[in-house]
């Protein structure tokens, strides 16, 4: 038996793979094995996997035909022989200390699962730490189910330790759905439920990839996931009433908050669907007992309890939400294609996605700008990103800003300085309706 079993899910990210690789190759804690599960990649993954096995016996691999993460997630627990798994997806990467750091907590404390925080990870380079478990007690060993705040944060499963034989004995898998999403759900929860000792980290290891992330969901097969998820988690609970008692009231916090975020993402086209959905679900939570106010933020539970006693009304709403929404897209679209040149302020994460959503409708810029000075051959996205100068504008160039909404008062103003006319806010407001 080695310290940790590391599992690697893998399914074409030959883009990232070899430097998640080296980060776990070169862990400082040595006493591992690394599984990766190949889940039928099309891409050069595969080739990668055999150059870094060839070169490191601690790394096993699982070809497969494509069966989705859920599947690949439990084929690795199935041959997994360490005392902890550890998981790191194939487009993050892990800092050296990271296993060492955890399952050092985890003998100290005996712990069944230790949790820590990461980093957003944007570009190659671009780290913000997250305080994923902010609002939780730090350095104290305890049950789950008496950290509320616990239920209500991002269920990942990869900034984590857990004991093997804490999951084998809890029956903990993971959700098998092929071609699904956010498989990670019913399994977080899971845990969450049955642990006993849960020992949290301030400090953050793993290296979490965002590029993307607030991409809209067009497929209606993805719509429904996080319901599937929860389904499969009222299954289990149903299974174990003693963790049903406690968990379930904590999980439907995490049901509502988790249904909010899947909502905020789908296309518009699905939202009044998934609505009805939304409150099917919300009904038979009520019917069973598990909406307890206690634990519940004021504003969550006033949503529910105002879906549960006027759905006519939160279908309305719903509808007026998706029309005011559809109107001020057109409105964008119609302004874009009426000038001639386009330029964008900003080439961070805000303008990165703008720009994606102007592409997708066949827009493309004429350059992008920014406040500071940059470094010749600087890009994004294949436009040269260079920086602001008033005499390089013709006054009726439309000019997007595209900064977070904190920074954009001090560029709007000075570019009203600058006797620049034509200018748009591209705020949050109006990112949510393009991403949709």
């Amino acid at each position: 038996m080695c310290k940790v079993s590391i599992l690697v899910p893998i399914y074409n990210v030959e883009k990232y793979l070899p430097r998640c690789l080296e980060s776990v190759v070169n862990q400082a804690l040595q006493d591992i094995e690394i599984i990766c599960i190949n889940d039928g990649s099309t891409d050069g993954s595969a080739d990668i996997l055999q150059r870094f096995a060839a070169s490191d016996a601690r790394i096993k691999v699982i070809d497969k035909p494509n069966t989705g993460y859920g599947h690949s997630m439990n084929q690795g627990l199935r041959v997994a022989s360490g005392k902890y798994i550890g998981i790191v997806e194939s487009d993050d990467y892990a800092a050296p200390e990271m296993m060492e750091r955890l399952w050092s907590a985890a003998e100290a404390q005996d712990a069944e699962v230790v949790k820590s925080n990461y980093w957003l990870l944007s570009g190659e380079d671009n780290n913000e730490f997250y305080e994923l478990l902010r609002g939780c007690r730090y350095g104290k060993i305890f049950p789950a189910i008496s950290e509320p705040q616990l239920f209500r944060t991002d269920t990942v499963v990869w900034s984590s330790l857990y004991s093997r034989e804490f999951l084998l004995h809890n029956g903990i898998w993971f959700n098998e759905t092929p071609g699904a999403a956010y498989q990670d759900v019913a399994f977080t929860l899971k845990v969450l439920a049955c642990a006993k000792r849960v020992y949290l980290m301030k400090d953050a290891f793993l290296h979490y990839r965002v590029d993307n992330m607030n991409a809209s969901i067009q497929s209606k097969g993805k719509v429904y996931c996080d319901c599937d998820e929860f389904d499969e988690l009222w299954r289990y609970l149903s299974e174990r009433p003693d963790a049903e008692q406690d968990a379930a009231p904590l999980s439907a916090i995490a049901m509502h908050r988790i249904y909010q975020w899947n909502y905020g993402r789908i296309a518009r086209k699905f939202r009044l669907e998934f609505l009805e959905r939304e409150l099917q679900d919300f009904r038979l939570a009520e019917e069973r007992g598990f909406l307890r106010q206690e634990h519940w933020p004021e504003a969550a539970w006033e949503h529910v309890q105002q879906m549960l006693k006027e759905p006519e009304t939160c279908w309305f709403n719903t509808y007026r939400e998706i029309q005011r929404a559809e109107m001020l897209e057109q409105f964008f679209l119609g302004r874009l294609r009426k000038v001639g040149r386009i330029y964008l302020y900003g080439a961070g994460r805000v303008a990165s996605s703008v720009l994606a959503y102007m592409r997708s409708k066949g827009i493309i810029p004429h350059g992008v700008m920014v406040t500071d000075e940059v470094p010749t051959g600087t890009e994004l996205q294949g436009l040269t990103v260079s920086r602001y100068a008033p005499v390089l504008l013709d006054r009726e160039d439309l000019i997007l800003v595209c900064v977070k909404d904190t920074d954009q008062y001090s560029i709007l103003r000075q570019l009203r300085q600058d006797g620049m006319q034509n200018i748009m806010s591209v705020n949050s407001e109006v990112r949510a309706c393009l991403e949709q």
